[in-house]
């Protein structure tokens, strides 16, 4: 009776399982890696002295009147541009 046939088939069930047992250990471990990694950058604080304020812009009806945008003889994909001047 031969039974080295059945330890091989044994012996490479096992290395596969191992291999198996390995890519799983690996994957979990940069798994969390990268669930520790995202945690960190989401829950980061820093503290920043300034102040904040709100302003206002005045938009003066004649001057918004007195402009002009050229738009004739335009195709389409055409684009024009032109500078507008706001004062706070």
């Amino acid at each position: 009776m031969d039974t080295s046939g059945a330890l091989i088939g044994a012996e490479e069930r096992g290395r596969h399982r191992r291999l198996t047992l390995i890519i799983i250990a690996t994957a979990a471990i940069l798994a969390l890696g990268a669930g520790r990694m995202s945690l960190a950058l989401f829950t980061d604080q820093e503290t920043v002295d300034g102040t904040f304020s709100s302003g206002s812009i005045d938009l003066n009806a004649a001057a918004i009147d007195a402009l002009t945008l050229t738009t004739s003889n335009m195709m389409p994909g055409d684009s024009v541009t032109d500078d507008v001047v706001v004062q706070n």
